[in-house]
């Protein structure tokens, strides 16, 4: 299952006179959505997540909210229908493995202005229809798999979690929208350029040496190939990094210099942009 995707989000008209497209801060404009307080759970925190974030938490929307074309194919969402997965999804799994990790100035500055929620997300081919976990656009971030597993799933999936969705968050949407920038050097240390066909599943190839952390997880197994491109590799990067201890990786990365020098460039990037690092949240247990 492919779990990112890098993707520019064409704002619909209905939503042009609501918020500036042109940037992407959660803290500017007003948009559209209202969401009411109450006693329900539910309710009462996506309403606590938007006056102090800026940030709005949906799961009832339309294409306006998004258009989202992968491959030429537009997306077709499968909408969130059981409330009790959706509370739990948002006051307890996004918590886990995102939402705790950032203050609320974070959130508000770097945030994308929506994120959607959904029980699924996938192309619309008449074929073998490829899903996703993530997706990301120009204003929101999409979680899909919202179902009663995921949300109570066990320590180790949501370790992965984590990493995926903050890879997302940092490759595909701060990265891949030019929120944040990199050296470009961190791009060219690498022995193999992107998307690059290395050969099949039985084949001897050490994708740490080449500086990377793994192969591309849109192709199945039996055809391994480097990364897609710079998003897919800041998002590696920032996956080891916060499901690995500073420890773990530093004995992973012992022998691979392309992958040690990566990651410190990466790291201190990130830090002096954001003020933000990183591998303090893979150091969290």
């Amino acid at each position: 299952m492919k779990r990112y995707i890098e993707l520019f989000c064409i704002v619909a008209l209905a939503l042009s006179s609501c918020y500036k497209e042109d940037d992407i801060h959660a803290e500017l404009g007003t948009p559209k959505y209202t969401i009411e307080d109450s006693n329900d759970p539910l309710d009462h925190a996506r309403y606590e997540f938007m006056k102090n974030t800026g940030v709005y938490i949906l799961y009832d929307f339309t294409s306006t909210d998004y258009w989202a074309l992968t491959e030429n194919a537009e997306c077709i969402w499968t909408l969130q229908a059981n409330r009790s997965v959706l509370t739990t999804a948002v006051c307890d799994y996004l918590p886990k493995v995102l939402f705790d990790y950032y203050d609320n100035a974070f959130k508000r500055q770097f945030f994308p202005l929506k994120i959607l929620l959904a029980e699924r997300i996938e192309e619309d081919f008449w074929y073998d229809p490829e899903v996703y976990d993530y997706l990301c656009g120009r204003s929101f971030m999409a979680v899909g798999n919202i179902t009663a597993e995921t949300v109570n799933a066990t320590e180790e999936a949501l370790r992965n979690a984590r990493g995926e969705l903050n890879g997302t968050l940092w490759g595909d949407f701060l990265y891949g929208n030019k929120r944040i920038t990199i050296p470009e050097s961190f791009f060219k240390m690498a022995t193999q350029p992107y998307n690059k066909f290395l050969g099949r599943e039985a084949d001897d190839i050490d994708i740490y040496e080449l500086g990377y952390w793994r192969f591309d997880q849109s192709y199945l197994p039996s055809s391994k190939r480097t990364p897609a491109n710079s998003s897919a590799d800041v998002h590696d990067f920032v996956l080891m990094m916060t499901t690995h201890t500073e420890a773990e990786l530093d004995e992973m990365m012992e022998g691979y210099e392309i992958l040690r020098r990566k990651y410190d460039l990466l790291r201190k990037a990130i830090i002096e942009q954001t003020g933000v690092d990183i591998q303090k949240i893979g150091n969290i247990r």
